[in-house]
């Protein structure tokens, strides 16, 4: 009977070790890829973001981003920082060309992968002057592309969304206007769209501006309010790809459908700009958002003004001036 306590006591002692070494295995496993990363953030509930790029060197770039921000030390912040600072050191083994420098108050990593395309990583860790934790991370991808459409060619971009909405039912569709007087500085509760740095910029960032447009609304709930979303974001991809237009961003969250999924509101999901390098300043958006009755596409034509600004609820304003704003009354209740 000892004898038989005592081998059933060995047993449950090499399993529970087994068990034990399987946990710190899990524990301690490597992350290999850029891509098991990102896809490791989005189990964890960070989601990152997605930019589509082409500009005017004939170059298009895909980068994924990601900036994260703590008071104080918090689980994601130090799988953030352990994660990609080690996946970084094993990178810079093999990268044709890195960079690591460390500070008392920062960290910052610049790496370059391969040729074609070529691979840019970076990561960043500072602390701000009220001692907040920073971290910001990218991977951009480089590919040369043959540009066949200059930056005023919109036309097949207005009818890939007149054709989107014409196959939803129900729309509906609500003028806004949004002007600004000359030298009324914006404030930060806006979202802005300002010149770039530059000569003048401090007179064109005060210059008069009035931008019309339109807000589509199409009454969506639940699964489907996110295969409608998922529509549009496929075939405006698709545009921004198959036809390379000097001066175009496409900007999203990196895991689009799962972010939808999540439910957030307040926030928009998608915007799509065409910039004018030469007359610096952007031409034509596309925003979108989404609110638990449907989803929310706003369009504004924008190549006669240098700045431009809009509320940040803008699906719930009909027209502003200045600081007064005329709310749309279908959606006052939102949020």
């Amino acid at each position: 009977m000892k004898t038989k306590n005592i081998i059933l006591i060995a047993l449950a002692g090499i399993s529970i070790a087994s068990c034990t070494q399987t946990v710190a295995l899990k524990q301690q496993h490597q992350i290999e890829t850029v891509s098991e990363l990102f896809d490791s953030l989005v189990n964890r509930g960070i989601y990152g973001q997605r930019a589509l790029i082409c500009k005017e060197d004939s170059c298009m770039f895909e980068e994924y981003s990601i900036v994260h921000s703590v008071q104080d030390t918090t689980a994601e912040h130090d799988f953030l920082l352990r994660n990609v600072q080690e996946l970084l050191d094993r990178l810079c083994l093999t990268a044709e060309n890195s960079y690591r420098y460390t500070s008392q108050d920062s960290l910052d990593y610049s790496i370059t992968l391969g040729s074609n395309p070529q691979e840019y990583l970076y990561m960043k860790c500072w602390k701000d002057e009220t001692e907040r934790d920073w971290f910001t991370f990218g991977h951009s991808i480089k590919k040369p592309v043959n540009i066949t459409l200059k930056s005023d060619d919109i036309e097949s971009v207005q009818e890939m969304l007149k054709a989107f909405l014409s196959e939803q039912k129900g729309v509906k569709v609500y003028e806004v206007k949004y002007e600004w007087d000359s030298g009324v500085a914006i404030p930060e509760n806006y979202d802005k769209f300002l010149p770039p740095i530059s000569k003048g910029r401090d007179a064109d960032s005060l210059a008069m501006s009035v931008v019309t447009g339109n807000h589509y609304f199409i009454p969506a709930r639940d699964s489907r309010r996110i295969d409608v979303a998922v529509d549009f974001y496929n075939r405006l991809n698709r545009i921004a790809t198959e036809q390379p237009r000097m001066g175009t961003v496409l900007s999203t969250t990196a895991r689009f459908k799962e972010y939808l999924e999540r439910g957030d509101w307040c926030a928009d999901i998608l915007r799509y700009s065409v910039y004018d390098y030469a007359a610096k300043r952007r031409i034509y958006n596309i925003m979108m958002e989404q609110s638990p009755e449907g989803i929310h596409i706003l369009e504004l034509n924008t190549a006669d003004v240098t700045r431009f600004a809009i509320p940040r609820l803008w699906l719930k304003v009909h027209q502003t001036y200045n600081f007064d704003f005329i709310p749309e009354k279908d959606f006052e209740g939102l949020y």
